[in-house]
């Protein structure tokens, strides 16, 4: 009997001739993006995304160390990035072909660099199984892709998701950043005092203040409130640092706040601030800010108003002077006079510094001890060409305001002062 012999292969019949089926093969998407669109977005990434040695000495997804991008609609793509403290995700147009939804991790290190490398004004992103290649006009390069990024994922949408009490929408953007900009300066880097470590932004139905202190000096920004619900939140201070970094300098964002409560089964402190294409959600500090108002005098005795281009030179000199990191200076306000002195016990000869700056003060005599570097705070964040200083007392705080005053806010400055033994 003649044996029947099958082929190995699958087969199919045509009416010309049998030719064996070809596999499927996957789908290679490509992303076509516009290069400095690109870099703008992985930098912004960048500043919530952890390092790679964070991931190794705690053990967890490497994945958090990497940009995450995801393909959610045809012609927009996310990048996402997390520490777990923090998340940005921004959105961008890209032009993409053979579409299909997905979700990839790339190492971060020196991406950025090697964009900025390129001159072409475009950029093409191919998606392999296992690693992406990137095409430009002198060739292309490839990078492999980390397995995982769901947990990072779920994690950034459920900072992005929280629940909120507070919706404040249209907050003008050049005002937030501003503010937060100016109290970077104040925060407190003393852990033993977690909620002085960070900006608080606290709306009443009268105000709304943005508030910072290390309990040496203090700045409260104040305006018109910005939310008909009363709210508190304390962004913390490394965070508020990176924020006026990747706000715009135009427009509004909206804000979405859960604030701290005492009661245990509350939701987590969380801030959400959204723009058109940039959503950054903050785990704000899980404590209750102090009632600052209580250390700001009501009202003052004497103002002294000085020249602050003279008052920073005055005291820049004392600081470059002074032997020490942290030199404190004697100031004495006389009726239209003011002095500056330094001197240091028994080496007064060599480092000793006077000066006297003309300013309009009509009070009685009064000597206040300050420490420099805290001084150098206050003004340095006042943008007017002469500074206000109120007084009551040697050994009461001494508040420092700009002159002419804004129109549309009220910005206090504080700096405590040192006793003679101190």
């Amino acid at each position: 009997m003649k044996q029947d012999y099958r082929p190995l292969t699958p087969v199919r019949r045509t009416s010309e001739a049998i030719t064996p089926l070809t596999p499927l093969t996957p789908k290679k998407m490509k992303l076509t993006v516009y290069r400095k669109k690109l870099i703008g977005a992985l930098e912004a990434c960048q500043k919530a995304r952890a390092s790679w040695n964070w991931c190794h000495s705690r053990q967890i997804n490497y994945a958090f160390s990497c940009y995450i991008f995801r393909t959610e609609a045809s012609g927009f793509v996310d990048i996402i990035t997390t520490n777990t403290e923090w998340c940005i995700k921004k959105s961008f147009h890209a032009n993409i072909t053979d579409f299909e939804k997905r979700t990839f991790a790339i190492p971060a290190d020196r991406l950025v660099e090697v964009l900025k490398s390129l001159d072409d004004e475009y950029v093409t992103i191919q998606i392999l199984h296992t690693q992406i290649r990137i095409m430009h006009a002198c060739g292309e390069f490839s990078l492999p892709m980390v397995n995982n990024p769901e947990e990072v994922i779920q994690l950034a949408e459920d900072l992005l998701n929280m629940k909120t009490d507070a919706a404040v929408e249209a907050v003008e953007t050049p005002f937030l950043v501003s503010a937060i900009k100016r109290c970077n300066d104040f925060t407190a880097k003393d852990n033993l005092r977690p909620s002085l470590c960070g900006v608080c932004i606290n709306s009443t139905e009268n105000h709304t203040d943005i508030v910072s202190s290390d309990g040496n000096k203090l700045m409260r920004i104040r305006r018109k409130p910005i939310s008909e619900t009363p709210f508190q939140t304390i962004i913390p201070a490394e965070t508020a640092k990176h924020l006026p970094k990747l706000l715009p300098n135009t427009g509004d964002v909206d804000l979405f706040i859960q604030p701290y409560s005492d009661k245990k089964d509350a939701p987590a402190p969380v801030c959400i601030i959204k723009t058109l294409d940039t959503e950054i959600a903050v785990k704000t500090v899980d404590r209750r800010y102090p009632n600052y108002n209580l250390v700001i005098p009501k009202s003052v005795k004497y103002e002294a108003k000085v020249s602050k281009n003279l008052l920073t030179k005055t005291i820049k000199r004392i600081n470059m002077l002074s032997p020490f990191v942290k030199a404190d200076a004697d100031i004495t306000f006389e009726p239209n006079l003011m002095k500056a002195k330094y001197q240091e016990g028994d080496i007064a000869e060599e480092y000793g510094v006077k000066e006297t700056v003309a300013c309009q003060y009509s009070g009685e005599k009064m000597e206040i001890r300050f420490r420099i570097h805290l001084l150098q705070s206050c003004i340095r964040n006042i943008a007017t060409s002469n500074v206000r200083i109120g007084l009551n007392g040697p050994h009461d705080s001494a508040i420092i305001m700009p002159d002419p005053p804004a129109a549309d806010e009220e910005l206090i400055t504080l700096s405590m002062p040192l006793y003679k033994g101190e």
